[in-house]
């Protein structure tokens, strides 16, 4: 009879990377040394390694030919703390369960075709230094993860946010180093003026500029109508009309016989809207 399956004879360990090899085609591996031999240790199995208890914490499979998907059972590999998945052929989605591997410090996926959204679980683990995710098929955003100063670089958090993307909605991570685009292209990431300013994007800068500019604008409204409700309200004597329009008739011509009769700049002396926006036009041309 089958004993494969009861923990006493089958620790869950050992179950938990028989089912990985399944799941992942170990028939086609490349090297797949000792895996699932009856009379070998797991420990013992090609790219495994355990520690002194007998607890997996590392599996290294990188370019090994695997394919296939990630099998759930991951997650009873309690103290794994690196998995290097990298390079190979796997597809699918990344289970939720990968969130319960709570000592996990390295992983790398990258290089394979992994797809979906990734589980927000991820962004559960708190011990993370590397994490590598580019290269893959993966929609949507990339929970936030704050990875480990210790050991920190520019390559320590990478998946496919970069521009060009394959999909329309290109990967978002605001948490990334680094990110990939379609053209296998990767670059640091770095802070936008925008985002410099405290704003999460264009879009908010915009609303925000927006509604600046429409306060300013009621804000001058505003400021003529009580000057023109004063100016009404003084009633100035004739005498001082008087003088006032001779004052307006000299500076005139004054800065006419300046700038020339002709000049476009002449509109500004005038009371057309008309006229005013196209010596704008000309005097914003010109200081470009």
């Amino acid at each position: 009879f089958d004993l494969r399956s009861d923990i006493h004879y089958c620790p869950v360990q050992r179950m938990s990377l028989a089912d990985f090899y399944e799941k992942a085609k170990g028939g086609e591996w490349t090297e797949n040394s000792n895996w699932l031999d009856d009379y070998l240790d797991y420990c013992e199995w090609w790219g495994v390694t355990c520690d002194e208890r007998k607890n997996v914490i590392d599996l290294t499979l990188a370019n090994n030919g695997l394919s296939g998907k990630l099998s759930e059972r991951i997650s009873y590999l309690k103290e794994l703390k690196s998995l290097d998945l990298s390079a190979n052929d796997m597809k699918g989605s990344i289970p939720n369960e990968i969130g319960f591997l709570s000592k996990l410090k390295y992983l790398r996926l990258c290089y394979n075709g992994f797809t979906g959204q990734l589980p927000s679980h991820l962004g559960k683990l708190q011990h993370f230094q590397l994490l590598h995710l580019h290269d893959n098929r993966f929609v949507g955003t990339v929970p936030s993860v704050k990875l480990e100063l210790r050991g920190f670089n520019e390559s320590s958090f990478i998946s496919d946010c970069g521009v060009p993307s394959i999909f329309d909605d290109p990967l978002i991570c605001h948490d990334c180093t680094m990110c990939c685009n379609s053209r296998s292209e990767c670059y640091p990431t770095e802070e936008t003026n925008i985002q410099k300013s405290n704003f999460s994007s264009y879009e908010e800068f915009s609303w925000v500029f927006f509604v600046s500019v429409i306060g300013f604008a009621i804000m001058i409204y505003l400021t003529s109508y009580a000057l023109d409700k004063y100016k009404h309200q003084s009633e100035p004597t004739q005498s001082n009309l008087q003088r006032r329009e001779s004052m307006k008739r000299r500076a005139k011509n004054y800065t006419v016989d300046k700038m020339g009769e002709r000049s476009v700049y002449s509109f500004f002396l005038g009371k057309n809207w008309c006229g005013w926006m196209i010596a704008l036009a000309i005097l914003g041309v010109q200081l470009w």
